[in-house]
C-alpha cells in the first residue's frame, strides 16, 4: 500500500491517512439511515461528519507539507481516498468558484440523502479548506449508463441583510 493506507494482517487493522478505519458496506448503511430519520436528516448527519473529516485531513496536510500546491494536496487525499473503495474520484478545478467532483464506478449510486454525504461532502470539506470558502453540495447527479456521480460544489450563499 502506500503512505496514507495501511493494512496490518497480524493486527487485522485498516488505517486510512494515519487514522484507524472500518471497511463497512456504506450504500447499505446510507440507505438505512435515509429510512430510519428521513432523507434530509440523514443528509445532514452524514454531510456534517464527513465535512469535518475532510477539513481536518486538509488542514493536516496543508500543515505537513506547506509549500505543496492545492491541486497537489487534492491529488494526495484522492490517493489516499482510493483505499476507501467509494470509486476513482476526479475533482475539477477549472471553475474555482464551482469545483466539480466526479466519481466513476461509485459504491453510492445515488445523488441523494445521506449517500449523496458519503461520496461529496468529505470533499466539500477539503475544497473549504483549500479554497478558504464555506461551501455547499449543489447540483448532483447519477449518469447510469456510465455509472458516473457528479457534484458541483459552490460557495454557501448567505443573506447578510441588517435588519
Amino acid at each position: 500500500m502506500s503512505d496514507f493506507h495501511n493494512w496490518n494482517e497480524s493486527k487485522a487493522e485498516l488505517t486510512v491517512l494515519g487514522k484507524r478505519c472500518l471497511a463497512i458496506d456504506v450504500d447499505s448503511l446510507s440507505r438505512r439511515l435515509d429510512l430510519l430519520v428521513g432523507v434530509q436528516v440523514a443528509e445532514v448527519l452524514i454531510d456534517n461528519h464527513e465535512a469535518n473529516l475532510g477539513k481536518h485531513d486538509a488542514a493536516n496536510l496543508q500543515k505537513e507539507k506547506p509549500q505543496a500546491s492545492v491541486r497537489e494536496i487534492i491529488d494526495s487525499l484522492i490517493k489516499a481516498k482510493a483505499a476507501s473503495g467509494l470509486g476513482i474520484i476526479t475533482i475539477n478545478l477549472d471553475d474555482p468558484e464551482s469545483p466539480t467532483v466526479a466519481v466513476s464506478n461509485p459504491i453510492i449510486k445515488k445523488a441523494t440523502g445521506s449517500g449523496k454525504s458519503f461520496m461529496f461532502s468529505y470533499w466539500r470539506g477539503v475544497l473549504g479548506i483549500l479554497l478558504n470558502k464555506d461551501l455547499v453540495l449543489a447540483d448532483s447527479d447519477f449518469d447510469e449508463k456510465n455509472s458516473l456521480l457528479k457534484c458541483r460544489i459552490r460557495e454557501r450563499i448567505t443573506n447578510d441583510t441588517e435588519f
